[in-house]
């Protein structure tokens, strides 16, 4: 197995992924997800569910339209999120 070099800036991409594990920011994860998902992602519903507030219908909606709160009830129940 070949490893890269030290000096190699980010070459696993650990930076990038702790960077929003540390930084915490709404702003800053909401930017990452419309990028990856290549979709906006509403920065108000990021801080809901950052702030682990109660999900409901309308935050749903706006992270997925395709999705409804009852199709996330094994999801939430698993995690323990407020419902």
């Amino acid at each position: 197995m070949t490893f890269p070099e030290v000096g190699d800036g980010d070459p696993d991409g650990a930076n990038i992924l702790f960077e929003l594990l540390v930084d915490r920011s709404p702003e800053t994860y909401a930017a990452w997800a419309s990028e990856y998902h290549e979709t906006p992602v509403d920065v108000a519903a990021v801080r809901a569910l950052l702030e682990r507030r109660p999900l409901t219908p309308e935050i749903v909606a706006v992270l997925n339209p395709d999705l409804e709160l009852a199709d996330l009830a094994a999801d939430i129940s698993e995690t323990g999120y407020p419902a």
